[in-house]
């Protein structure tokens, strides 16, 4: 390896479609899973990045929370979270909540990349971006249901899912629930090297939205 490609840039995979089970495409038309492949390395989050979180913290108040959910983003989410038998106000959309943390503890307490650029990018967009460790999981990832009793992740012991109970699963294992955190081991750690990006795209969620969100994401990955 010269000199020159030590510092070349890692490359990123192209923004794909996840695969959606065909009984899950038939209930919610328009859902999709957007995935793509980065370089992450974990580490402290860049001033820049810090700034931008105190800059959101600032601008995101009270009387924000209160007209958020009207928003179209936030209310398309809200509106899905319903049709898959969740209360918005008791599990919180991933926007919701964050905004809810920011006025509980008072601003955005920044921490480390990947997890502070993850919460720019839905801060800005309304569209929640996730990341697993790509060297965990197989194959593309999707959509399905779990299987009566699945485990999720690597507990001690792992939590179980529920028939039916909508993931987002690899070729051998259900990786996430929806809207929420993956548990180790496909979580991104301090020896991660790559990462699967993911977004849902809710039914109606325009695909600029999506793509913006993503771009945030990797601009800040770029620079972290």
């Amino acid at each position: 390896m010269t000199a020159g490609d030590a510092e070349r840039p890692e490359p990123e995979g192209a923004a794909e479609l996840g695969w959606i089970e065909a009984q899950i495409e038939d209930e919610f038309p328009g859902l999709a899973l957007v995935t793509i492949e980065v370089p992450c390395r974990p580490t402290r989050t860049a001033p820049w990045v810090v700034h931008r979180l105190r800059d959101l913290s600032n601008r995101i108040t009270g009387a924000y929370a209160l007209q958020v959910r009207q928003l179209p983003v936030p209310a398309l989410h809200r509106s899905f979270f319903r049709q898959l038998g969740l209360d918005p106000d008791v599990r919180r959309p991933p926007l919701e909540q964050a905004i809810f943390d920011r006025l509980w503890t008072g601003g955005f307490v920044p921490g480390q990349t990947p997890d502070d650029a993850l919460l720019v990018a839905l801060l800005e967009t309304g569209v929640a971006v996730w990341a697993v460790d790509a060297a965990v999981v197989s194959g593309p990832l999707g959509v399905r249901g779990a299987v009566e009793g699945e485990p999720l992740g690597a507990g001690k012991p792992p939590p179980v899912l529920h028939a039916g109970e909508l993931v987002i699963a690899d070729e051998d294992r259900a990786v996430a629930r929806l809207f929420l955190p993956p548990p180790a081991p496909f979580a991104v750690t301090a020896t991660t090297r790559r990462a699967v990006l993911f977004v849902l795209q809710v039914p109606g969620v325009p695909a600029l939205a999506v793509q913006e969100s993503l771009g945030t994401v990797r601009k800040l990955l770029r620079i972290a």
